[in-house]
């Protein structure tokens, strides 16, 4: 019995072991790897937006304290803020987008990192890059610039989205 518990001991012993040293290998890998290395090419198709858009915003979340590192080993604003663009850009599994390119970050850790994200630029950066006019003039003019650009009258604004196609139901007596 004493032999089996040592066996069963050591077994944890090794998990612990092997589990402290993924550990070790993931900070190393992030620590190392810097994407803005990358030419812009490469770092447009991975994070479809260009090293000085990243820049821009990671300099603009700078001072937010929620994004700061409380532990040495702490993911840094820098590397937060790419996951982050990186799950936003493909809309991909949060353990593809640690996993993948960015230097084995776990999923807990990318959940955390879009929630605080997220948060972020809807705090400090909303209010810059998204606007709804606020007056009669300003809706005028925005109308009239969509008529001249698009030919389309009576728009005073858009969203970004996907259209999704929705197949019928048969029979089609109630096709609406």
């Amino acid at each position: 019995m004493a032999f089996v518990a040592h066996i069963l001991v050591l077994n944890e012993l090794e998990q612990h072991q092997a589990i402290y040293a993924l550990k070790v290998q993931r900070r190393r890998l992030r620590d190392i790897y810097n994407p803005f290395d990358l030419r812009e090419y490469d770092f447009t198709k991975l994070f479809r937006i260009s090293k000085n858009l990243a820049l821009y915003i990671i300099d603009k979340l700078s001072n937010v304290q929620r994004l700061q590192r409380k532990r040495k080993n702490g993911l840094s604003l820098q590397l937060q803020v790419l996951v982050v663009i990186r799950f936003f850009a493909f809309g991909s599994f949060q353990r593809c987008v640690g996993q993948d390119y960015l230097g084995s970050i776990s999923q807990p850790s990318v959940s955390r990192c879009i929630t605080r994200v997220a948060t972020s630029l809807y705090e400090v950066c909303l209010s810059d890059w998204v606007r709804f006019p606020q007056n009669d003039a300003e809706r005028k003019a925005v109308e009239i610039r969509f008529r001249d650009l698009m030919g389309v009258p009576g728009i005073i604004g858009c969203i970004d989205g996907t259209q999704v196609a929705i197949a019928t139901p048969f029979p089609l007596d109630n096709e609406e």
